[in-house]
């Protein structure tokens, strides 16, 4: 099933424990060299899987909603080593999206249950979690190279919606992610158009008459 917006019951976005690490609005980190890309996958020859080869990792992604341009996949993701012959499995399920860092040794798995978007940082090698889970309400999650940002979203009627803000995360090859809130400030103004953390009621969001309310 097709799942790229969502609105349902909002829930505030999160890190689970020790998954991310804070700093202040001003300590901005500068764009490394580190990356996630996206992996392009294609279909299977007997049409029943999704596929990518990167390096000498082959993934599979098992149940696409649809086989030519499937938008979700039942999972789980498949990780084969043609080098060695190795191959296991990652846990999660309903898969939207996966990219794989620049070394190749670390994927990021997008995925959703109900109304919350899950985060999964999968080492290649064992299928194992590189770094604790990350997940929350959201409506859109993007990737672009170092940095993972967290749309924000609303629930309700749109003159006074449950809304949570937005995140953006820097990944890095040897730490845990990193929440940049300067970066999660300004993607929860330019989406929503007003400036809070967490979860709040606004009024009017997504216009130029967007105000924080009790």
């Amino acid at each position: 099933m097709a799942r790229t917006d969502v609105a349902a019951v909002v829930l505030v976005v999160l890190c689970a424990s020790g998954a991310c690490a804070s700093q202040t609005p001003d300590d901005r980190v500068s764009v490394a060299s580190y990356a996630y890309e996206a992996a392009r996958f294609e279909p299977s020859a007997d049409k029943r899987n999704s596929v990518t080869t990167v390096g000498s990792v082959n993934l599979v992604l098992n149940g696409p909603d649809d086989i030519e341009k499937p938008s979700a996949w039942e999972g789980p993701l498949q990780v084969r080593h043609s080098d060695s012959g190795r191959s296991c499995e990652a846990a999660p399920s309903l898969i939207t999206q996966v990219y794989v860092d620049t070394p190749r040794s670390v994927a990021l798995v997008v995925s959703y249950s109900g109304s919350t978007t899950f985060l999964d940082f999968i080492q290649l090698d064992t299928c194992g979690a590189k770094w604790p889970r990350v997940e929350g309400f959201t409506e859109r999650v993007v990737v672009n190279g170092d940095r993972v940002s967290i749309h924000p979203g609303c629930e309700g009627d749109g003159a006074r919606a449950l809304c949570t803000a937005g995140r953006v995360l820097q990944v890095h090859a040897d730490k845990a992610p990193v929440i940049l809130d300067g970066e999660s400030r300004a993607l929860t103004i330019s989406v929503l158009g007003v400036d809070f953390t967490g979860q709040q009621r606004v009024e009017n969001p997504k216009t130029p008459k967007a105000r924080v309310v009790q």
